[in-house]
């Protein structure tokens, strides 16, 4: 996907799927219809850390998974998704 904005009626309530484990985040956000719009993940949290979303990487200083999360948001608002109208 670009780096187009994909907010909007479509995207208000969404749902954003999040999997956490020990040195990664996984997430997936889908519309109303549940059609995935984007995915991505934060890995090796704590290390040599890089945050993926829509299939473009880059090394990020994630020292732990509040700090991911915390990035992983920033990214859905730079495409548009304001995090706190989403259902998790």
């Amino acid at each position: 996907m670009s780096d187009a904005p994909i907010a909007g009626e479509a995207m208000s309530g969404g749902v954003l799927v999040i999997n956490s484990g020990s040195s990664s985040i996984k997430f997936a956000l889908f519309d109303q219809q549940l059609v995935k719009r984007l995915s991505g993940m934060a890995e090796e949290i704590g290390g040599a850390s890089r945050l993926t979303v829509d299939g473009v990487s880059e090394a990020r200083s994630l020292v732990d998974h509040q700090a991911a999360l915390a990035a992983i948001f920033a990214s859905l608002q730079q495409k548009g998704v304001e995090p706190s109208r989403l259902k998790a």
